[in-house]
C-alpha cells in the first residue's frame, strides 16, 4: 500500500452528496466531547441518537448529503448545547467506521460556522483499507486539547505535529497507516503518561488522527479511541498524481477522484469498493 498524495482544497459548493442511507443498525459511538459512549440508528431516514444513562434520545430526518439539525434542547441530554447543531454522518472512512461530524450553523459557538465542534467515532475501528493519505501542512483542531495542532503527513510517511514551541515526527506504517506517538520526545506541555497509537483516517473530504493506547493504560481497551484530531480544510486526491486507469470522473460537473486497488467509479458518488 502506498501513500496517496493530497491536495488541499475548500469543499466546493457544488460538490457531490456524501453517500447516505435509509437505515443503520443501532452503532455504539465514543463522544470525543462528552467522554462517554452514544447509540447511533437510522430507520426510514430518520438519525436517532441515544444514550442509556442518563436515559435520552433525540431524532432528525437526514437530507440528501446525509446531515441533520440536531435540537438537543427537545430531548432530556443534560448539559445540551446551548443552540442545535448540524450533524454530518460519514458512512465510509479509510478505516471502516461511521464517523459524526457536529458544527453550529448559527455561529454562536464559533463564529466560522463550518468549524468542528465534536465528533463521534465507532468504538472499534478496522483495519485500513484504502491507501494512507499524505498532506501538506494544515491545521488541525484537537477535540481533548480544544486547540489548534499544526500536521502534515509526507509523501514518505512521515508525520509531523506541533505547535509554536514544540514539535514531534514519527513515521506512518504504509499498511496500518498508523504511527506511535511518544509525546515525551517533545516539549508539548500535558503530555500523555504513555506513548499513543494514531491512526491517520480519511472521511470523503476530511482527514483526521485517531488516537489509541496499545498499553492498556488509559484505558483498558487498546482500541478505544481517546481523541481526535480533524483538519479544518478539505482535502481531494492530486489529479496529477492519478494515473489515467484510476481517474474517476463522477458527475457531468467533470469533478474528479482517484481510485484505489479494488474500488469502483460510481457516477454521482466517486470511487467505492
Amino acid at each position: 500500500m502506498k501513500f496517496s498524495l493530497l491536495a488541499l482544497a475548500l469543499a466546493a459548493s457544488t460538490a457531490t452528496a456524501r453517500p447516505c442511507v435509509t437505515s443503520l443498525p443501532s452503532q455504539v459511538l465514543a463522544d470525543m466531547g462528552d467522554g462517554d459512549e452514544k447509540i447511533v440508528t437510522i430507520a426510514n431516514g430518520e438519525l436517532t441518537l441515544a444514550q442509556k444513562e442518563p436515559l435520552w434520545n433525540v431524532t432528525a430526518t437526514l437530507d440528501d448529503d446525509c446531515s441533520a439539525m440536531i435540537d438537543f434542547s427537545k430531548s432530556d441530554k443534560p448539559g445540551y448545547p446551548p443552540v442545535p447543531l448540524k450533524v454530518a454522518v460519514y458512512l465510509e472512512s479509510s478505516i471502516d467506521t461511521t464517523i459524526l461530524e457536529y458544527t453550529d450553523p448559527s455561529a454562536t459557538l464559533n463564529p466560522d460556522s463550518t468549524y468542528p465542534l465534536n465528533l463521534w467515532t465507532a468504538t472499534t475501528p478496522q483495519p485500513a483499507s484504502a491507501p494512507c493519505p499524505s498532506f501538506s501542512e494544515m491545521k488541525f483542531q484537537d477535540m481533548h486539547d480544544g486547540d489548534v495542532k499544526n500536521v502534515s503527513v509526507d509523501a514518505e510517511g512521515t508525520l509531523t505535529m506541533g505547535q509554536d514551541g514544540w514539535t514531534i515526527s514519527t513515521k506512518v506504517d504504509s499498511k496500518s497507516c498508523q504511527a506511535t506517538v511518544d509525546f515525551s520526545k517533545s516539549t508539548k506541555p500535558d503530555q500523555p503518561p504513555v506513548p499513543l497509537l494514531a491512526t491517520v483516517v480519511q472521511a470523503d473530504d476530511k482527514v483526521m488522527l485517531v488516537f489509541t493506547d496499545p498499553s492498556g493504560e488509559l484505558n483498558t481497551d487498546s482500541d478505544y479511541p481517546l481523541n481526535i484530531w480533524e483538519g479544518l480544510e478539505g482535502v481531494k486526491v492530486s489529479v496529477s498524481e492519478c494515473t489515467k486507469e484510476d481517474m474517476c470522473v463522477f458527475n457531468d460537473s467533470g469533478d474528479t477522484e482517484c481510485c484505489s486497488s479494488g474500488e469502483m467509479c460510481i457516477q454521482g458518488v466517486g470511487c467505492r469498493c
